[in-house]
């Protein structure tokens, strides 16, 4: 559904939706105060971002690795998973076995500032992460049905949403620039709830919709004909 981009000591959320980027929108990271990542690799079921930082200017701030877990696309909270690292760069995350690692290369780049020495090895160092917990952040995809009818609609239309647990909710609609024209905060209660949505105000088109809570989100996509 986007792109993640880091850029001024920041985290940034490009929507796409059908080929079509939308507006860019900072992601709020409780935990850390700057992100500066020098590679990214995302992990789906867990709906975390790993990435790594180095200062080749401070022989001091040779790498360190970073965990972000998300409960919506703009919204994380960080944590320092290894730092010591030798001028870490890329990193890719994997699973093998029952088990969850980050590749990490350490590229000796401030050797090419003559900061340190063309040394061996240039290393890629395994971090191990612990066993895979399928989809701890984003209980919300896999706990939830939403059933919108009718669908393509013209004014008007109903959001039957079947939850396990109930609780406070978003209901979010997006259009295809990524920018929010609606917003229901909604307390919902656990097995079938149903929420009218009225499109009147808004032009025809595909529009995003998006169920947030604090375990995560469930989307989809609603079309309103005139």
């Amino acid at each position: 559904g986007g792109l993640y981009i880091s850029q001024g000591n920041k985290l940034w959320y490009l929507p796409v939706s059908g080929g079509t980027p939308g507006t860019m929108q900072e992601v709020t990271v409780a935990g850390l105060d700057a992100i500066d990542a020098d590679g990214i690799s995302w992990d789906d079921a867990n709906n975390a971002l790993y990435y790594a930082t180095n200062d080749t200017g401070d022989p001091a701030n040779v790498g360190t690795v970073y965990e972000l877990v998300f409960s919506d696309a703009t919204t994380a909270s960080g944590r320092e998973v290894a730092t010591g690292l030798d001028d870490s760069s890329g990193l890719w995350y994997y699973e093998n076995d029952g088990k969850r690692y980050v590749y990490v290369l350490e590229s000796q780049f401030g050797a090419l500032f003559g900061i340190n020495g063309f040394e061996p090895p240039f290393n890629i160092a395994i971090i191990e992460l612990g066993e895979i917990i399928s989809s701890v952040g984003n209980l919300l995809e896999e706990t939830s049905n939403i059933i919108v009818s009718p669908n393509p609609f013209n004014q008007i239309t109903n959001f039957e949403i079947e939850l396990t647990e109930g609780g406070d909710f978003q209901l979010q609609v997006f259009n295809l620039k990524g920018e929010l024209v609606s917003n229901q905060k909604v307390k919902m209660s656990q097995g079938i709830n149903s929420i009218y949505f009225d499109g009147t105000a808004l032009n025809s088109g595909i529009y995003n919709y998006r169920l947030v809570n604090n375990t995560g989100f469930k989307s989809g996509k609603i079309v309103i004909v005139r």
